[in-house]
């Protein structure tokens, strides 16, 4: 019968920092759980320790995973790894089938060993970090914003395409516009109590912290 191996059982060692070929100066092999498309397993790497032309540090770790298509749950020493693809998938499915978090890890999870999946590595609450971050590089990517820990207000937010704005989707001379049709160019802004809002605080929880400030949606 065939039983199912992993590459790095075979003695497959990934080397990063030179596309593939290895590093004069490689790390020694570390062993990381990757959650792909097709289920969940482990990859063992070898990290390029090469000095940088503008430094004499080897360029960071979590860096070297994402240019080899694989986003790091950790920016210090990471352990758990996805690949760019699956982070993907999961917004699109978002989207257009609404599936929580919890049910594609189970996917993913069932996906690595329908039997026995209570056998399979749990990393949900690793996607949720990985997942949110994610989102939010997508979003400043998009917006043309440079990573920054002061992000300008309304930065990140996506204009309403059918609200008028000046010198985006207004005719030129709208203010030239005749009375009897300037409603339209009318702007309304509503604004809707929340008085659940007191709900948000999570005093349990001090790493917690946001990522837009300001820039985005609440």
């Amino acid at each position: 019968f065939w039983k199912r191996a992993a590459l790095s059982d075979l003695g497959l060692v990934v080397q990063l920092g030179h596309n593939g070929r290895p590093c004069p100066q490689a790390s020694d092999v570390r062993t990381l759980t990757v959650l792909h498309e097709h289920g969940i397993g482990s990859m063992e790497v070898q990290f390029c320790q090469c000095s940088q032309s503008s430094t004499p540090y080897p360029q960071a770790e979590p860096l070297q995973l994402i240019e080899f298509g694989l986003f790091p749950v950790t920016w210090t020493r990471p352990a758990t790894v996805f690949t760019i693809q699956v982070m993907q998938d999961f917004h699109k499915l978002t989207l257009q089938a609404q599936i929580s978090a919890h049910n594609f890890i189970m996917y993913l999870r069932r996906s690595t060993d329908n039997i026995g999946v209570d056998n399979v590595t749990d990393r949900y609450r690793e996607f949720l970090t990985a997942q949110r971050e994610f989102a939010f590089l997508q979003a400043m990517k998009r917006a043309g914003v440079r990573p920054s820990t002061h992000l300008p207000a309304r930065s990140l937010a996506v204009w309403c395409p059918a609200c008028p704005q000046p010198m985006m989707n207004m005719d030129p001379g709208w203010k030239e516009r005749p009375k009897e049709k300037r409603y339209l160019d009318a702007l309304f802004h509503t604004v809707d109590g929340n008085f659940h809002q007191n709900m948000r605080e999570k005093p349990s929880d001090p790493d917690d912290r946001p990522l837009t400030k300001g820039a985005a949606y609440f």
